[in-house]
């Protein structure tokens, strides 16, 4: 899915936390990718809602994805 195209559907759902399944759902990062960045303290912030239960912001969702962003020179 085009990153405008989950964006756009991110801010028309009522939906404030996502699961890494829902993301992967979306297509931006895989559910083992968002683990291991986790692992490694990179990548997405998060809450830990529990011993197992992780939820990622929506507005970080965008920033992260506003930060992917990537214009070409025209070289």
């Amino acid at each position: 899915m085009d990153k405008r195209k989950v964006i756009k559907a991110m801010e028309d759902s009522k939906q404030i936390m996502y699961s890494a399944r829902e993301l992967e759902k979306f297509g931006i990062k895989s559910a083992a990718s968002l683990r291991n960045d986790r692992y490694k303290g990179v990548g997405l912030p998060y809450h830990r809602m529990g011993k197992r239960n992780i939820k990622y912001l929506r507005s970080d969702i965008v920033k992260f994805l506003s930060a992917c962003r990537v214009v070409p020179s025209g070289k």
